[in-house]
């Protein structure tokens, strides 16, 4: 790690921001049911030791959300900066960890805790950065706004939602830097990093078929619902949705430091397949992101039918997890649906939305992006920002669709003992865990991006 670094190995520093995480990882608010409270009474309590004085607002029972503003000097004439994150965590089995997940336990390289990589390390790295720098005697011009929230991972009805709509005046701002990927990317002489500038859409969906029930020793009597659906998971698994080159996906390929020739084949619709062929011969995870980020994926992922053992189903519900590209909606799932069953299975299903969230983008070049560009090149001479359309989707959305420009981003260097593709799976997964060297990088970065505010 850089000798100009602040927070460096060894350093006093070191040693706080580490226990900081470790005691955060160790409050367990698995969502649902969320107990954010918790964790924003810890961080409100960390804050007014340093004479800071945040609050924490419930959206209902113990589903706390914290915030701090810090006043800026000249606030009518200055940007002013959200340093977003959110409070909750999946659930993790303890069964199947090495060690246990809020336990925040430190192998001497890496701490463990659920939330690790989603997302208390945003949290802390936020938190402690913006610590140092007013301990430093910084003081912003525009104002900046720490807000760790509730609820991200079950949508944020009961965090940034709710914040939006009873309290924007207490969490909107000019730019948003929220969670984000910020992976070091292992390829090309300079180095590059990937920065999420724009986010896949979300369209649950539930399609229910409805059958004649009868006793199951006489099948024929009958008309089996599980059968008809068995029909259409086989159908939707067979169906493949169209390559679209989007200019999300675009701001990838362009500034991407890649063979010319390559970058030229996977930024073509009618050639991509190709390469992603050869691709997944090489590099298996890397074809199947690739896959995902130029077309519309429709997954079944749950399936419920049946009232008992020997009685044929008259009704099977499936659920889809659709993730679509920006700028399709559910019109366009709804065409696709159609193609891949056929018009007569269509039309006996029925066709239930769950969840409707549109895919975002930012465009890239505006102050925040450039700060963070210059920011990294003080970190890691060289630095690129590679713009990324992710697959999933976070809290970043909801400031999008009210056009603030709003980015995902923090950085990650590949470790010694952990290869970047482990890494990207460990957020859900079990394991979960950061090296101490990658969340002293993240909280680096934090100090010097906001003393640019």
């Amino acid at each position: 790690m850089n000798n100009d670094f602040t927070f460096k190995l060894g350093s006093k520093l070191e040693l706080e921001t580490k226990k900081f995480l470790q005691d955060y990882l160790k409050i367990d608010t698995s969502n649902p049911p969320g107990n954010e409270i918790k964790k924003a009474e810890f961080l409100y309590e960390k804050f007014q030791e340093e004479g800071l004085e945040g609050e924490i607002l419930e959206s209902k029972k113990k589903r706390g959300n914290f915030i701090l503003k810090i006043e800026g000097s000249s606030p009518e004439n200055s940007p002013s900066l959200l340093l977003l994150s959110h409070l909750d965590v999946v659930p993790a089995d303890p069964e199947t960890w090495k060690y246990p997940p809020f336990s925040g336990y430190f192998d001497g390289s890496f701490i463990w805790g659920r939330g690790a990589i989603d997302c208390a390390n945003i949290t802390i790295s936020e938190s402690m950065g913006l610590i140092k720098a007013l301990r430093d005697g910084f003081k912003p011009k525009g104002n900046i706004i720490l807000a760790a929230t509730a609820d991200e991972e079950l949508g944020g009805a009961h965090g940034v939602i709710w914040l939006l709509k009873n309290y924007p005046e207490k969490i909107k701002t000019d730019f948003v830097l929220n969670e984000g990927v910020g992976v070091k990317l292992p390829l090309g002489e300079s180095p590059q990093y990937l920065i999420q500038h724009a986010e896949k859409g979300v369209y649950w969906t539930r399609i229910i078929v409805k059958g004649t029930p009868a006793h199951a020793s006489i099948p024929e009597l009958g008309d089996n619902a599980l059968l008809k659906m068995n029909e259409i998971i086989k159908k939707i698994k067979r169906y493949k949705t169209p390559v679209k080159i989007t200019p999300a996906y675009r701001d990838m390929i362009k500034n991407l430091k890649f063979n010319w020739l390559i970058k030229k084949l996977l930024a073509n619709k009618f050639t991509i397949g190709a390469v992603l062929w050869l691709l997944k011969f090489i590099m298996p995870e890397l074809a199947q992101i690739f896959k995902a980020l130029t077309r519309m994926t429709i997954v079944p992922t749950m399936l419920r039918s049946g009232t008992k053992e020997n009685t044929i189903p008259e009704r099977a519900e499936l659920v889809l997890d659709v993730r679509t590209l920006p700028g399709q909606e559910r019109e366009y799932l709804n065409f696709h649906l159609r193609h891949a069953l056929g018009k007569k299975l269509y039309d006996e299903i029925e066709i239930e939305p769950i969840l409707n969230e549109p895919g975002t983008r930012t465009e890239p070049g505006d102050i925040l992006y450039k700060r963070i560009a210059e920011t990294m090149n003080e970190i890691d001479p060289g630095a690129i920002l590679v713009p990324f359309l992710v697959p999933g989707n976070s809290d970043s959305k909801e400031f999008k669709y009210l056009d603030i420009p709003t980015y995902g981003f923090s950085p990650m260097q590949e470790d010694p003992d952990m290869p970047i593709e482990e890494a990207l799976t460990l957020a859900h997964g079990k394991n979960e865990r950061i090296s101490i060297k990658n969340l002293l990088l993240a909280t680096e970065f934090i100090y010097r991006l906001v003393k640019k505010f």
